[in-house]
């Protein structure tokens, strides 16, 4: 719901800084942005989206390393430990 102050702000004419309302509309979930690069040709780095039940779509080539596993809609790495740094074969 971050987009409703700046559609607020905006629909009343008040003036403010940061995104518009639709850009972070459009931003606000990780892989739906991630795709909109790739179909705009920009390069992404390579990312897995899961569910609770396991991997759901591969983008990209997954090299063996160590990933940060994020929410798809959390900004700020709020809540995040150790425990989100995971090691892929």
């Amino acid at each position: 719901l971050m987009h409703l102050a700046p559609d607020v702000y905006e629909a009343l004419g008040i003036p403010y800084t940061g995104a518009r309302a639709h850009t972070i509309k459009r931003t606000n979930q990780k892989g739906a942005a991630k795709k909109e690069l790739l179909l705009a040709g920009l390069p992404t780095a390579p990312w897995l989206e899961c569910s609770l039940t396991g991997i759901v779509h591969t983008f990209g080539t997954i090299h063996p390393g160590r990933y940060i596993l994020k929410a798809a809609t959390e900004h700020a790495s709020i809540g995040m430990t150790d425990d989100a740094v995971i090691h892929v074969d």
